[in-house]
Protein backbone atom coordinates (compact mmCIF):
# COMPACT_ATOMS: atom_id res chain seq x y z
CA UNK A 1 0.00 0.00 0.00
CA UNK A 2 1.38 3.56 -0.93
CA UNK A 3 0.73 6.18 0.68
CA UNK A 4 0.41 9.64 -0.58
CA UNK A 5 2.28 12.70 0.54
CA UNK A 6 -1.14 14.01 2.59
CA UNK A 7 -1.58 10.40 3.90
CA UNK A 8 1.54 10.52 5.35
CA UNK A 9 1.71 13.65 7.00
CA UNK A 10 -1.73 12.54 8.88
CA UNK A 11 -0.34 9.47 10.07
CA UNK A 12 2.89 12.04 11.15
CA UNK A 13 0.64 14.68 12.61
CA UNK A 14 -2.01 12.04 14.67
CA UNK A 15 0.73 10.04 15.74
CA UNK A 16 3.25 11.81 17.36
CA UNK A 17 1.33 13.47 19.97
CA UNK A 18 0.14 10.03 21.32
CA UNK A 19 3.63 8.93 21.42
CA UNK A 20 4.86 11.95 23.35
CA UNK A 21 1.42 11.33 25.69
CA UNK A 22 2.98 7.89 25.96
CA UNK A 23 6.37 8.17 26.75
CA UNK A 24 5.33 11.62 29.47
CA UNK A 25 3.04 8.82 31.33
CA UNK A 26 6.21 6.29 31.65
CA UNK A 27 6.10 4.42 28.13
CA UNK A 28 9.38 3.92 26.72
CA UNK A 29 9.33 3.39 22.77
CA UNK A 30 10.52 0.79 21.61
CA UNK A 31 12.37 0.46 18.04
CA UNK A 32 10.70 -2.56 15.98
CA UNK A 33 13.81 -4.35 16.37
CA UNK A 34 13.98 -3.98 20.32
CA UNK A 35 10.50 -4.86 20.03
CA UNK A 36 11.06 -8.09 18.20
CA UNK A 37 14.23 -8.91 20.70
CA UNK A 38 12.14 -8.97 23.65
CA UNK A 39 9.27 -10.62 22.12
CA UNK A 40 11.86 -13.51 21.43
CA UNK A 41 11.90 -13.09 17.71
CA UNK A 42 8.04 -13.80 17.98
CA UNK A 43 6.09 -11.26 15.01
CA UNK A 44 2.52 -11.44 16.54
CA UNK A 45 1.09 -8.37 16.26
CA UNK A 46 -0.43 -8.30 20.05
CA UNK A 47 2.46 -9.13 23.19
CA UNK A 48 0.37 -9.71 26.22
CA UNK A 49 3.59 -10.19 28.22
CA UNK A 50 5.55 -8.53 30.57
CA UNK A 51 8.89 -6.88 28.52
CA UNK A 52 10.40 -5.07 31.43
Amino acid sequence: MNLSPSDWLENIISQLPALTLLQNMGYEYLTPKEALAKRGGKRSRLSIINLT
